[in-house]
Formats: structure tokens, sequence, C-alpha cells
């Protein structure tokens, strides 16, 4: 899960960064959480522009934590400070839960089945055929290497085929204008 950084934290504004992460164990049949200082890879600790609108609702969690906190003084949990996905009483929204309740949705609303996983290539996908770049969606995927992104996405990428085809199909059509026009100029001169 993102950790939204503390304001003392925060270098720039309008940013979140992605720098740890929430793994859950099972030890003796119990749910244990750790925090994870250290992500799958390099690129996956990134900080990425905060989309306005995803920057309000944060800001409204953050007013409703702190109404939460003064009302629940000693009792609000403080564990997960600074992690964006906790409930009322400050407690961590675990990583299952999410994925459990996800699939519930997908139940409720009669939804294609897919995993709460899946929705990274949804995200992947959308930008690819809204014209974002292979590599700008590396770095918001946090993918290790271009190859990754492409191996996985470029299949997606039709658009940038017909783009391709149409490009072709122009520098063709030109060299047969040119052709053309030579064959007049060689017909004009007999």
């Amino acid at each position: 899960m993102p950790k939204l950084k503390s304001s003392a934290r925060l270098q720039r504004k309008g940013t979140l960064s992605v720098c740890r992460k929430i793994t859950s164990i099972n030890a003796d049949g119990h749910e244990q959480l750790r925090v994870d200082e250290t992500l799958k890879t390099e690129a996956s600790v990134r900080t990425l522009p905060l989309i306005p609108q995803i920057e309000k609702m944060l800001k409204e969690k953050l007013k409703l934590e702190m109404q939460y906190s003064q009302l629940l003084k000693s009792d609000f949990d403080r564990t997960f400070d600074g992690f964006i996905c906790r409930d009322n009483t400050g407690a961590i929204i675990t990583p299952e839960y999410v994925t459990r309740h996800f699939k519930e949705v997908i139940r409720k609303y009669k939804l294609r089945p897919i995993r709460f996983h899946d929705l990274r290539h949804s995200c992947a996908s959308l930008l690819l055929a809204n014209d974002v770049s292979m590599k700008a969606i590396q770095d918001w995927l946090g993918h290790s290497t271009f190859n990754v992104t492409a191996n996985f996405y470029s299949h997606l990428d039709y658009k940038s085929r017909i783009s391709s085809a149409e490009t072709i199909s122009k520098v063709l059509d030109d060299e047969d204008e040119n052709d053309e026009n030579e064959d007049k100029k060689k017909n004009a001169g007999t």
C-alpha cells in the first residue's frame, strides 16, 4: 500500500511517494503485519504526481482521520501513522481485506471476475489507449525495465499500429506521387 508521507518529509507538493509496503504473514494461524522498507525492485520506489481528484480525497481522509483521532484520543491506533489505507480507528486495512472485498464487489455487481491486481493492467491499458508512452507507463507502474512493460502491453497498442500503418501508407503515397511527377516530366519532354 502506498505511504502518504508526512508534510515534514514531503519535499514536493502535489506528489505521492511509494516507498514502503505492508505485507501480512501467517504466524501460528494468526495474521501478522509487517512494514517492508524494501520494495520488489528499485523502480518500485517512486514519486508520482498526485492527481487533483486523489489529492482532494486524501485531504478529506486526513481531515476525517484527525477528527477521529481527537475523538478517540489514546484509543486511536497510531501504529501505522502516515499510511493511507486505514480505518476510522487508525487500524491498517490489510491487503487481504482489500482482495477479499474486491471479490465481493465483483460478485455483487455481476462483473467479469478479475483480481484486484488486474486493475494495474486496466490502468496501463487505458493509459496506452490514450497515447501515453510506454516509458511513462513503465514509470507509473514501477516496472524495473522498459522491456517488462513492453512485453506486458505491446499487444494492446493497436492504436499505434494503426498510426504506423497510416505513416507507412503516407510515405508510400508520397513516393507514388513523386514517381508519377517524374513520369509526367519525362513524358512532357518527349
